[in-house]
């Protein structure tokens, strides 16, 4: 399997039911995308709502650089809430549902066919399933949840910067590690692994 932050959950991420932590407010949103804003830190304690979880295309490339992959959320819908507090613990609620579509060349992509491609892609079956063609050289595949995808956790966190650690109380996976915070808008990003590359981008509002 890809290596995907909690999929936030994404590659792995999804969701539809979503129990608000904290008073925080949730919101189902289909289709939203992601700013490609730079991590600058700020004040991060508040109750913030998500607006839109997106999965870079560096998910689908197993983190190769490619100018030609590309991502599209537009049918997918998702609901949640995240919580910081000044105690310096976090809630997290979320909830995704719907499909993702990706284009992977196959130069690009971590697997010698789209087949193979389709079998590295969480959530699997029975949650999910992934399928990919092969057209003019590329995979053109489409992820589908077929059920929610769900986070619900808490933990603590620490910044530095635009740095963020978060320390899950249930052993769960960061779901960021930098974060940028502009007037109302929270945007979190998860470095792919073993990359300088966001694999993951999560948008929210307060």
């Amino acid at each position: 399997m890809l290596p995907r932050p909690a999929r936030f959950p994404s590659a792995t991420l999804a969701l539809l039911l979503l129990f608000p932590a904290c008073g925080g407010g949730s919101k189902t949103t289909t289709g939203a995308t992601c700013d490609d804003v730079a991590p600058c830190g700020g004040a991060l304690v508040g109750d913030w709502t998500i607006q839109a979880i997106c999965e870079t295309s560096a998910v689908f490339t197993g983190g190769a650089d490619c100018a030609a992959a590309t991502v599209d959320g537009s049918m997918r819908s998702v609901s949640g809430s995240l919580v910081f507090n000044d105690d310096a613990t976090y809630t997290v609620s979320s909830s995704e549902s719907g499909s993702l579509k990706f284009l992977v060349p196959l130069p690009c992509a971590p697997a010698a066919t789209c087949d193979e491609l389709a079998s590295l892609v969480g959530p699997f079956p029975p949650k999910g399933m992934t399928t990919c063609a092969t057209t003019d050289g590329n995979c053109d595949c489409t992820l589908t949840f077929n059920e929610p995808l769900t986070l619900n956790d808490n933990g603590s966190y620490v910044t530095v910067g635009d740095a963020l650690s978060l320390t899950s109380a249930n052993n769960a996976a960061p779901f960021a590690d930098r974060y940028c915070v502009q007037d109302k808008t929270l945007n979190l990003m998860f470095t792919y692994p073993g990359t300088t590359m966001f694999g993951l981008r999560i948008s929210a509002t307060r």
